[in-house]
């Protein structure tokens, strides 16, 4: 007799997405695998999201605006499946997307999440070229504090499946209130340095960059990384790690965009990475970044600007 397939929950937090739900609850639908349950935390939104998701079939909770992070805490909770798959409210999936992660975790009894690449488009779906991480070789991640704490294992949170045992782990998210909308790193960081993933170089869906995201034009660049210093310090603080090294190649980028040395950054950065002496491979990786950023930030802002679309 055929082992049940198990069923997979898809875990999505809207707030005020209206345009862009239909398109992103017909990719969903047309998923090559079944059984599948999807549950849809509408975060207090003040559009027309609630009709767009009465012509579907799923499951709503309504709830008072409270970020994102709170509203996946909810939805992993009343989520049913074994398997667990979230995506956000303006992104999208490959039609094999639930399958190929369900294989995946089929296969690998001792893997409790995957993580796969998305492609990044424009509001229209129009290809921007980069891909969200890029993935060079599939295969197993062994849980590391190191690597989650440096940034070096990311997932944007519509790539993000694991199972419900995992979950137990990592839900509610540790988040503060001024932090409420990280919801993928935090993610990461409870799943990576936890349990041993699964990397998948395959796009299996889009990452939507659209001017009413967070950091939508060139005015937002500081904001934008003043925030990844603050989320980085989360992430060791709730692993109980120094500041990562990433923190000081952020300030670097800061300190060259306002006009002011970073040479202090730089050279406390280089001493921070003797930390990681124990993660050659880490430690080589992150002291590279921080030289790069402080030698050359106009070419790494020009990366950055061009993979957030400003230019």
């Amino acid at each position: 007799m055929t082992e049940p397939r198990p069923l997979a929950s898809i875990v999505i937090a809207n707030y005020n997405y209206g345009e862009f739900l239909p398109e992103t609850l017909e990719t969903v639908l047309a998923q090559t695998y079944q059984p599948i349950e999807i549950v849809v935390v509408d975060d207090g939104s003040t559009d027309d999201s609630r009709e767009v998701l009465a012509r579907y079939p799923l499951h709503a909770i309504y709830q008072e605006n409270a970020g994102q992070a709170a509203a996946l805490d909810v939805g992993v909770a009343s989520a049913r499946g074994e398997i667990i798959c979230l995506l956000d409210a303006d992104d999208g999936w490959d039609a094999r997307k639930v399958e190929r992660v369900v294989q995946i975790l089929t296969r690998h009894p001792d893997v409790q999440w995957v993580r796969h690449e998305l492609e990044v488009v424009d509001r229209w779906r129009r290809p921007l070229g980069p891909k969200l991480p890029h993935i060079r070789s599939s295969g197993p991640l062994p849980p590391s504090p190191a690597a989650v704490a440096e940034r070096v294992v990311v997932a944007s949170t519509s790539a993000i499946t694991f199972r419900r045992a995992a979950a137990r782990s990592v839900f509610p998210l540790p988040v503060r209130t001024h932090l409420r909308f990280d919801a993928d790193a935090l993610i990461v960081a409870g799943l990576g340095s936890r349990f041993r993933g699964w990397q998948l170089a395959e796009t299996l869906g889009f990452y939507r960059r659209h001017e009413r995201q967070q950091y939508a034009c060139e005015a937002d660049l500081e904001r934008m990384i003043e925030r990844q210093i603050e989320v980085g310090t989360l992430i060791a603080e709730s692993l109980g790690r120094a500041e990562p090294v990433t923190n000081y190649k952020h300030r670097a980028i800061l300190a060259a965009l306002r006009g002011r040395p970073r040479r202090a950054e730089v050279l406390r950065g280089l001493v921070a990475s003797l930390r990681l002496v124990s993660h050659p491979m880490i430690m080589a990786r992150q002291a590279a970044a921080l030289l790069y950023a402080g030698t050359a930030p106009d070419l790494w802002l020009g990366k950055i600007r061009r993979f957030q679309g400003f230019q």
